[in-house]
């Protein structure tokens, strides 16, 4: 349990500008899935996942 606890808190902590970002946005924005999965824009703040080649990529956005 504690693990899972450090686990989350590091998440968070990592992802931070992209959770203040949401929070913000959430309010006047909805998400949508990407029909498909993208590349990283490094300009822009975003929750990515990895894939096991090593790729970062994008497969939500606010609309």
């Amino acid at each position: 349990m504690t693990i899972a606890i450090i686990m989350a808190i590091v998440i968070h902590m990592e992802n931070k500008e992209f959770f203040d970002t949401a929070f913000e946005q959430a309010k006047e924005y909805d998400w949508h899935d990407l029909q498909e999965c993208r590349d990283v824009d490094p300009e822009l703040p975003a929750l990515t996942i990895t894939t096991r080649e090593g790729e970062q990529i994008v497969c939500y956005k606010l609309k």
